[in-house]
């Protein structure tokens, strides 16, 4: 996990901690990942996965404020790490810069460890209502940001060391689309 705590900014970490002294305790990280199995997860890597619960929040349903419903992380090989966050009640589906906006200032902020400008955008077709994918290097390390809209729920991956993010990080978010009602 070492990779996840470099990739994510301390500020991320510091919101989590913040905010896992305030949530109910069947709320409190640690749990099973609620977006997607460890089995799908493992399929779709193509290597054994692990993803555990960071947020959720179950007060978050049906709201139309943009909002966190549920975070996971998962740690694959040695030191690659990926991020899952569900977000619904999105004002503008479909809007980059809006969700990277959004995630940015909430518990989501190690968006802000990468500068999108920096990597290569990639609209992705089939996947939810849009996609796009944002991916690079950072430092040595292949470097991708998934976004994908449903409705008013936007769904953003972040990993890091993943040999091909192109593909790897849309097999990701099918698993998660196809798990969610």
């Amino acid at each position: 996990m070492s990779r996840l705590f470099s990739l994510f900014s301390s500020t991320v970490l510091v919101s989590v901690l913040i905010g896992i002294g305030v949530m109910p305790a069947a709320a409190q990280p640690g749990g099973v990942c609620t977006l997607v199995s460890d089995d799908a997860l493992s399929q779709a890597l193509g290597a054994p996965s692990h993803a555990i619960g960071i947020i959720s929040n179950a007060n978050a349903t049906g709201s139309s404020v943009p909002t966190v419903a549920d975070m996971c992380v998962a740690q694959f090989g040695a030191q690659n790490a990926l991020m899952i966050t569900h977000s619904v009640g999105v004002q503008a589906p479909g809007d980059v810069n809006s969700m990277l906006s959004q995630a940015q200032s909430g518990p989501a902020a190690a968006l802000a460890a990468v500068d999108p400008s920096v990597l290569n955008t990639t609209a992705i077709n089939g996947l939810g209502d849009s996609a796009v994918l944002l991916s690079g290097t950072k430092g040595d390390q292949p470097y991708g940001v998934l976004v994908v809209w449903r409705g008013t729920d936007g769904f953003s991956l972040i990993g890091s060391g993943l040999a091909d993010p192109q593909t790897a990080l849309p097999a990701v978010a099918q698993a998660i689309l196809v798990a969610q009602p």
